[in-house]
């Protein structure tokens, strides 16, 4: 699998960083992680390809300090420049077979 970078403008607030991902993720790839780009005035998230016909599970973005999305499990953690400013970032997608999220 072909693994990629989309950059991310870091003056965006974590919703729409969310469905700047969401809309990658429509087209056949998978989030994977994501780092502060060398200007630090934006993000660089890293995808992915997926086998044709293949779709991940919903990516949902939060504040590291923030309670998990419940029935979730935490698939990447790391800093992301949000809303011009450097934060602490989690993401999570919906845990198969109701396990709990990850700490």
């Amino acid at each position: 699998m072909k693994t990629y970078t989309l950059p991310v403008d870091g003056h965006l607030e974590l919703p729409e960083i969310a469905k700047i991902i969401a809309s990658e993720e429509a087209g056949g790839s998978q989030f994977v992680g994501a780092a502060v780009g060398t200007s630090g005035s934006a993000n660089l998230a890293f995808f992915t390809e997926l086998s044709p016909g293949r779709r991940p599970s919903s990516l949902m973005l939060r504040d590291l300090s923030e309670t998990p999305p419940p029935r979730s499990t935490k698939v990447w953690e790391g800093q992301m420049i949000v809303d011009g400013k450097l934060r602490s970032v989690a993401a999570f997608r919906p845990s198969e077979l109701g396990a709990t999220a990850a700490s």
